[in-house]
Formats: structure tokens, sequence, C-alpha cells
């Protein structure tokens, strides 16, 4: 992130599937209030400023994953999924041949970022509900 966080500009290998991931995620947010143990909360106004975020993000995020050598057919684990954001970008890059698995302990925003997925069209993406603290190391 600190590298994104530098770019002034989006980078230009940014993917068609990337770009329009923004509007995707936008069109298809759900609307049910509940707090979670998130440190600014799970409200609906909270969901919708992070999807806002992500799709700002959203080609930096795909530079970064691309320049970690994630592409198609791999799988990925997003652990602290949330809503679902980065999971599915991650889906666009590893396609139809690849998988990525959700992580998140908030049952709601599984809930919201399955709901997502199912709009998106995106058949290689699942959500799981864990608290990754609670691992035994």
């Amino acid at each position: 992130m600190r590298y994104a966080s530098r770019q002034s500009n989006p980078p230009e290998s940014v993917s068609p599937a990337a770009e329009s991931l923004g509007g995707t995620i936008c069109q298809h947010m759900t609307t049910t209030k509940t707090t979670s143990h998130y440190a600014l909360g799970s409200t609906d106004a909270e969901q919708e400023r992070l999807i806002r975020q992500a799709a700002l993000l959203a080609p930096f995020t795909e530079r970064f994953f691309r320049g970690a050598g994630i592409g198609t057919g791999q799988r990925v684990l997003d652990i602290g999924s949330g809503v679902g954001d980065v999971a599915m970008l991650a889906a666009t890059l590893v396609g139809p041949s690849g998988e990525v698995v959700g992580v998140e302990r908030d049952e709601r925003s599984i809930d919201r970022a399955r709901t997502r997925v199912a709009l998106a069209g995106l058949h290689n993406v699942t959500f799981t509900q864990s608290d990754v603290s609670q691992i035994a190391s």
C-alpha cells in the first residue's frame, strides 16, 4: 500500500474489468444496519464509504497484485474480506480457471459480499465466516 499511496496517477495497465468494477461495486450495494468489531463500524454508510474507497483504489490494487504475480489460474486467499472488494478484483485477475476464497468474521459483511459477487456474475469467489485471530499458533 505504501507504493500505491505514492502514485499520483492511475497505472496505465489497468484492465477494462477493473475499470468497470468500480461501477459494478457501487451498483450492487445492499442496505441493512448493524455494527461489527471493525473500528469504524459496519453501518450501511461505512460499508458504502469503503466500497467507494475500494473503487477509487482499484487501479492501484490491481497494479500491486499484478506486480506480485497474481494471474490467471491462481488461487487467492483474502483475509478480512469485508464486503468483497479485493476478492472481486482478484477474481477478475485469476479468471474463471482461478479461485478466490474470502475470510471475514462479520456475517453481515459476508452476506453483502456474496450478494455483490452474485450480481457481478463472478463464479470463482466464495466467502467463509471465521475470525482468524482465533486460530491457534
